[in-house]
């Protein structure tokens, strides 16, 4: 198994996520390649990402300022979903809210985000309606499954903007994709207000 560990980052990966990368578990017969993007926006970044990643059997995508426990690969690729993401505090909430959306919200609004909280409610893996990007193993088929470009701002017509990966999520949702979490994956966000207690 060929799996991408890719980083989109505008200047630099933070130390601390660099080093929660490099002590990354693989799971038995896994082969990790490691690249970053750098310079470029985000939507670029990603877009190249998932290029490069054509030529993997997965991505694991990681934000340049996200701490990942050493056993994230391997309990992500135990779970039946095409996108599989860990458990972390969103920046600049106040509120607790983390990287995942419920299903069953018509759009990703706060009101349907699972909140860092309430992940104590769940033992298992379970569906989603999708995630940030920040720590997700990525079935690479799901760009053959998902018209390009796949990361991109939206604009609603109430002027509020959806962020590139959740506008992914969107589009990749309306493909069949499918996005789960594991709760018991808890990563770091540095420079967030809210951490775990």
């Amino acid at each position: 198994m060929q799996c991408l560990v890719a980083v989109p980052t505008f200047e630099s990966i933070q130390p601390a996520t660099f080093k929660s990368i490099y002590e990354l578990e693989a799971p038995k017969g896994w082969k990790l390649h490691f690249e970053y993007i750098t310079g470029h926006d985000v939507t670029v970044a990603r877009n190249k990402i998932a290029r490069l990643a054509e030529n993997f059997n997965r991505l694991f995508s990681v934000d340049s300022d996200i701490v990942l426990p050493k056993d994230t690969l391997k309990k992500l690729n135990k779970m039946p979903f095409d996108v599989c993401t860990g458990v972390y505090p969103k920046k600049r909430s106040t509120e607790g809210h983390s990287n995942v959306w419920a299903i069953g919200g018509k759009d990703f609004v706060d009101e349907n985000n699972i909140k860092v909280r309430d992940m104590d409610n769940y033992n298992e893996p379970f569906e989603i309606k999708g995630c940030g990007m920040g720590c997700a193993l990525i079935n690479s088929t799901v760009f053959s499954r998902v018209p390009f470009p796949w990361f991109q701002y939206t604009t609603y017509n109430t002027g509020d903007t959806l962020s590139e990966d959740l506008n992914f999520c969107l589009k990749a949702g309306i493909c069949g994709i499918t996005f789960g979490v594991d709760p018991t994956i808890r990563c770091g966000h540095i420079m967030t207000s809210i951490q775990y207690d």
